[in-house]
């Protein structure tokens, strides 16, 4: 299928089709319901924008990476892909957050059903995986254990946490996951540990990476909903500041108004929280860089052009 494209985004677009095949095909027919049906429909034609199209192939990369058949990934990405929606399901229930999505038509109880269900769905994928019985357990162990990472770090309360605190559970799950589904996609490929352990890290970098820029670009949404991510983290460790005062009096002694959050965030960049933040981000972008040149020193993978986002 891959040669049937000369254009990157053409081929990631084919990519998506064929995860979006594979679903309904040897998934979602398994039990018909319209409703779920509808809401993965959605979530994959979201998934196909610039910005989320590379992190819904990673597992594909990843596979290509080490020398697999990208198509032998298709399953893996069709697991991360609904393995990512049930996350963001479950994520708008525990904030509350009843936005105009899918799964919220009918409240935000009603959406545990569809989390559920998609968890479910992802975790069938994994059995349409045509590997070797070791390279299945240790795939299916690699992924179970960062799902429970990443539910842990779900329940932490982010309010008043130290900076170490938060990247080692916060910022650090995120890292977990990309660096598991990587390695399980180069496990489709390989059983080379040292190419393994590579391929984990190099993702790792880049999970973390891309959970820095998250909680920038969400501080505002985040501080409406009570929720402390890394810039505020950060914010409050800078005692003498000039403004640390006045923020800390923001933070814990009132709701937020909407004139509130414009003050906080006007602090924010005059502390310097963001450019700090972004300085995090890039210095983890170098490490996963460094780590991909050893391993793909030709720099032409779609792995490397994700790196390099």
């Amino acid at each position: 299928m891959r040669g049937t494209f000369t254009n990157r985004d053409q081929i990631d677009q084919a990519l998506h089709t064929e995860i979006g095949c594979f679903i309904n095909t040897h998934i979602l027919h398994t039990l018909p319901w319209d409703e779920l049906s509808g809401i993965v429909t959605k979530w994959l034609e979201a998934s196909k924008t610039r910005q989320a199209s590379a992190t819904t192939l990673l597992p594909i990369y990843a596979c290509q990476t080490i020398g697999g058949d990208p198509l032998k990934a298709v399953p893996l990405a069709a697991y991360w892909a609904l393995a990512l929606l049930a996350a963001r399901i479950f994520d708008d229930v525990q904030d509350g957050e009843l936005l105009d999505r899918p799964w919220n038509k009918q409240g935000l109880l009603h959406s545990i059903s569809f989390g559920t269900a998609a968890l479910a769905a992802a975790n069938l994928c994994l059995t349409h995986l045509d590997i070797p019985s070791d390279a299945h357990l240790a795939i299916a162990q690699r992924l179970q254990t960062a799902v429970m990472i990443a539910a842990r770090a779900q329940s932490i309360v982010l309010r008043d946490m130290q900076l170490e605190t938060y990247f080692s559970t916060i910022v650090g799950a995120s890292g977990m996951a990309f660096g598991a589904i990587a390695w399980a996609g180069g496990r489709l490929a390989t059983n080379d540990k040292e190419a393994l352990a590579l391929i984990h890290d190099i993702n790792y970098y880049i999970g973390i990476r891309d959970a820095v820029r998250s909680d920038c670009l969400d501080a505002r949404e985040d501080l409406s909903r009570s929720i402390f991510t890394l810039p505020v983290v950060y914010a409050t460790t800078l005692h003498s500041h000039p403004d640390h005062k006045h923020l800390m009096h923001l933070l814990f002694t009132r709701e937020l108004s909407a004139v509130d959050l414009d003050n906080i965030i006007s602090m924010l960049n005059q502390m310097n929280a963001f450019a700090w933040c972004y300085q995090v981000s890039n210095q983890y972008q170098e490490r996963a860089v460094a780590k991909l040149r050893s391993l793909d020193p030709t720099k032409l993978t779609d792995l490397w052009c994700y790196v390099h986002k």
